[in-house]
């Protein structure tokens, strides 16, 4: 159950962390 919980947390931030790259692309002022 822990390893499942962990593996979700991981997909998630793997995710957002896409995300922000996409939009560091499209607005650089958004790194900040």
């Amino acid at each position: 159950m822990r390893t499942r919980i962990t593996l979700i947390i991981c997909l998630c931030l793997f995710a957002v962390g896409r995300a922000s790259a996409q939009w560091a692309v499209i607005d650089p002022s958004n790194i900040a």
